[in-house]
């Protein structure tokens, strides 16, 4: 768009989109924690923003954690793990080492939703270059918020991975970031526990 003449185009600064990667933790394999940490040794939060905007200049950031970038709790403490070279083998051979057995990773993504549906991709690639073995299920965003909310195992209709985003906003303190919430069968989907 920036080639069209006549055409100016603005980035708004305000607290943007943060994606997430919401893992079921009740069931195999991403009820081991040790799981869940090897997935970050090759996770590249760039990939997943050059999928959404492409490689514009400004346009996204990585090395994002809980907290929205520019609010008053967002710190780069902690983020060490996304930070450096990424290593998909050592991913690997981490997840192997955490007793991963070859199971299904059902991972929901939506159709008729392109921006997360680009996400979900890059996911799945993520997911196959660290040899989990993918099932890569399309649906329409209406039927992924209904099933996300299923605990059946992903054999039976649940499922074990799904992507949405929040606006910065909902991200910018721990009272709106539904995605801290660890308190297990309590928590939003996904069910994390702080004991795990």
């Amino acid at each position: 768009m920036k080639r069209t003449p006549g055409l100016n185009t603005t980035l708004v600064k305000v607290t943007g989109n943060i994606g997430l990667l919401r893992m079921n933790q009740l069931f195999p394999p991403f009820d081991k924690p040790a799981i869940r940490r090897a997935l970050v040794l090759a996770l590249e939060q760039s990939d997943f923003m050059v999928a959404v905007v492409g490689d514009i200049p400004g346009a996204s950031r990585s090395s994002i954690g809980y907290f929205a970038p520019s609010t008053p709790m967002a710190s780069y403490a902690g983020l060490q793990a996304l930070r450096g070279p990424r290593d998909a083998a050592a991913a690997q051979a981490a997840i192997r080492e955490a007793g991963y057995k070859g199971e299904k990773v059902v991972l929901m993504a939506p159709s008729d939703y392109p921006r997360i549906d680009a996400l979900c991709n890059v996911a799945a690639d993520l997911f196959r270059r660290c040899a989990l073995e993918v099932d890569l299920q399309e649906m329409e965003w209406g039927t992924l918020i209904q099933r996300r909310a299923s605990k059946a195992h992903p054999d039976h209709g649940g499922w074990n991975a799904f992507i949405t985003t929040f606006n910065g906003a909902d991200m910018s303190s721990p009272a709106g970031n539904l995605a801290l919430r660890g308190n297990g069968e309590s928590a939003w989907f996904g069910w994390p526990s702080a004991r795990a």
